[in-house]
């Protein structure tokens, strides 16, 4: 099947249908940033990072403050591409301190609603088919505020 990144590249896009179609994991980094922002700052301490929830934060509630969470670990990885792009509940709790108990059950229904993926040994990422809805969730819930 050819797709738009192909025709592009090619130099011919004359299928409509071709705008449909992606390869791969499409990442718009703008929209990633401004879903972030209010929630999320990145500071790059001693070679690592650490995610730090905003005062915004706090207006989330943990279903929210996962996907926000899962959604900077991919920011992580698209700045430096040696940084994994999913994360553990273990990995989760210790960094956010979001308790165990709390955050298995909700990533299971993050993964029956398609927001996250398990990729690998229980890990968990936001897949890119994802992004503009996660935006929506945590929209609504600032305008809420």
């Amino acid at each position: 099947m050819t797709t738009a990144d192909d025709r592009a590249n090619s130099g011919q896009l004359d299928d409509p249908l071709d705008q449909l179609f992606v390869t791969g994991e499409v990442f718009d980094r703008q929209l990633v940033a401004d879903i972030l922002s209010p929630y999320i700052r990145i500071y790059v301490e001693g070679g690592g990072v650490k995610i730090v929830f905003t005062q915004n934060a706090k207006l989330l509630g943990v279903r929210e403050k996962l996907l926000a969470y899962l959604l900077a670990i991919k920011a992580v990885s698209l700045k430096d591409e040696g940084s994994p792009d999913s994360a553990t509940p273990g990995d989760i709790e210790k960094e956010t301190g979001l308790v165990g108990g709390t955050i298995r059950p909700i990533l299971r229904r993050l993964l029956d609603e398609h927001l996250v993926t398990n990729i690998e040994s229980g890990r968990y990422t936001i897949p890119a088919y994802a992004l503009e809805t996660i935006g929506q969730i945590l929209k609504e819930r600032l305008d809420k505020a």
